[in-house]
């Protein structure tokens, strides 16, 4: 899964991530599901979808060994 800055003017944003790394608001154009990761454009660390089960999303980002920021 990914997307690009370039692609995501041409899709209705889904969602918005936000990175804890660098604080790039991530638009997201697709459905979200648990486990979905997503690479910040801005500093490439992986932001990382929890859903609960209310369906509510959640975002953690972790850096490059796994560790959760």
């Amino acid at each position: 899964m990914g997307f690009t800055k370039e692609n995501v003017m041409d899709a209705p944003v889904k969602f918005y991530a936000n990175c804890d790394a660098c604080g790039e608001t991530i638009a997201i154009t697709e459905d979200v599901y648990d486990g979905d990761d997503f690479s910040c454009p801005d500093c490439g660390l992986t932001v990382s979808a929890t859903v609960d089960e209310n369906g509510a999303v959640y975002w953690n980002t972790f850096d490059g060994n796994g560790e959760q920021i």
